[in-house]
């Protein structure tokens, strides 16, 4: 038993050694992660609850720890040709690149493309998504966590400064979408400078494109999240 509570404390051994005895804050995509990194014997172990931001999920039985990644197999991480489930560009963690499908265990999300292009006569960027309802019942994005104000849809330079390009104000269009059990729906979000973006911020292509999903307030039962932040993070300077 002793050495299971062990295992489910300390669960992943990374590649590299840092100073005996030493804890490590961690970040995981950008965002402070809880626990802390333990360093024992020269080898680093991170937390289960870490690995888990990552979509990785566990189970025990007897004295093997098993770790599985978003449903693949371990095979699959160390690359064996088998398809991970959800199809071939599917991510565990819910970061990837333009054309990659990302999966939060109820939507199958994907930004298809990213373009430069006029709103209203005012240079600015428009982002294509596709979003499919993986559950088995009808779902809206608004009762899945999704915002309709705005707050929720952010379009990132590589500064990470948040005042460059505004967000949609309203997207009831995008959010009130009613879609049945595997249907697809796809919008464009469209992104126009804050007033208070320099020439030289607005010189700099955007690389990261956030949805947020807050699910405080939704019926956990209906919306099946399979990971603890659902949200979207795409990275707008890679394609797959």
């Amino acid at each position: 038993m002793r050495k299971t509570l062990l295992a489910l404390t300390l669960a992943l051994v990374l590649p590299f050694a840092l100073g005996a005895g030493s804890t490590y804050n961690m970040v995981v995509n950008g965002e402070v992660a809880p626990g802390k990194a333990l360093v024992v014997g020269g080898v680093t172990y991170v937390p289960l609850p870490t690995l888990r931001l990552l979509g990785v999920t566990s189970s025990v039985k007897g004295s093997t720890l098993t770790l599985t990644s978003g449903g693949a197999s371990a095979s699959a991480a160390l690359g064996s040709t088998t398809t991970a489930a959800g199809g071939a560009n599917q991510l565990a963690a819910l970061e990837g690149c333009i054309g990659q499908t990302l999966f939060n265990g109820v939507w199958r999300f994907k930004v298809t493309s990213f373009t430069p292009t006029k709103i209203d006569g005012v240079a600015g960027w428009s982002l294509a998504i596709e979003m499919k309802n993986a559950t088995k019942a009808p779902l809206n994005p608004y009762g899945t966590g999704m915002s309709n104000t705005g707050g929720g849809y952010s379009l990132l330079p590589p500064s990470g400064n948040s005042n460059v390009w505004q967000e949609p104000e309203i997207v009831n269009d995008f959010v009130e979408l009613n879609v049945p059990q595997g249907g697809l729906i796809t919008y464009k979000f469209k992104f126009t400078p804050t007033p208070s973006a320099s020439p030289d911020d607005l010189a700099v292509k955007p690389t990261k494109f956030l949805l947020r999903i807050n699910t405080q307030n939704i019926d956990k039962k209906a919306v099946p999240y399979s990971v603890p932040d659902p949200s979207f993070r795409v990275r707008l300077d890679c394609q797959k």
